[in-house]
């Protein structure tokens, strides 16, 4: 006998949001339509910036870095622990990253005129040189980019990430605190526990 899947579009306890706003007539598949499309367009971005980093022989990461050190403060320089927070990863990871950029000569550390502990980021002549050959590039990519844009749209649309953006970073936050904690709580669960409760779910499917 063939087993009946359910309508993941109508089962209430399939749904992935329960927002009221978010669902259209009790379904939630114009949301995960919306998801996946942000999934692709990230996985769009992600290629695009490997792709901008290899033009100028440096990985991705360390692409986005020097950008936003080159950008943030009108080039005056970053503390790493404030572009650690921008770029929301690790101090660690930003001055691993950010080492390899100053041994390629494309960024300088400059120790803070007042406070001798702080050091200030720096993109050099060589840097700027590099961002400047790979503008050409960028301009090309990113016009195709959001070449479906006008400049309403454009505006509205970045209006629109400036809302969703603390909106994913609380989401995230979540996600990440429930994972570990259930981690944890199967940590503390005796393997034959959950041998047995998973032997009961079995018996219940």
């Amino acid at each position: 006998m063939t087993r009946q899947h359910p309508n993941v579009a109508s089962d209430p306890s399939l749904r992935t949001v329960s927002s009221e706003a978010l669902l259209i007539d009790g379904s939630d598949a114009a949301f995960r339509r919306m998801i996946h499309m942000l999934m692709a367009v990230g996985n769009s971005v992600d290629v695009m910036r490997a792709g901008f980093a290899q033009v100028i022989g440096i990985s991705a990461p360390q692409h986005e870095l020097l950008m936003l050190i080159y950008r943030v403060n009108d080039g005056n320089g970053i503390g790493v622990g404030e572009l650690a927070s921008l770029v929301k990863l690790t101090s660690a990871f930003v001055a691993t990253e950010t080492k390899k950029l100053s041994a390629a000569g494309l960024i300088e550390k400059v120790s803070d005129t007042v406070d001798r502990r702080r050091v200030t980021l720096r993109v050099t002549a060589l840097g700027l040189k590099r961002l400047a050959f790979l503008s050409a590039t960028q301009r090309q990519v990113n016009d195709v980019l959001f070449e479906c844009f006008d400049a309403g749209a454009f505006q509205r649309f970045s209006h629109y990430l400036e809302q969703v953006l603390p909106c994913s970073e609380r989401a995230a936050e979540l996600v990440t605190r429930i994972a570990r904690e259930l981690k944890q709580s199967r940590a503390r669960t005796p393997r034959r526990a959950r041998q047995n409760a998973a032997l009961i779910g079995e018996i219940k499917c």
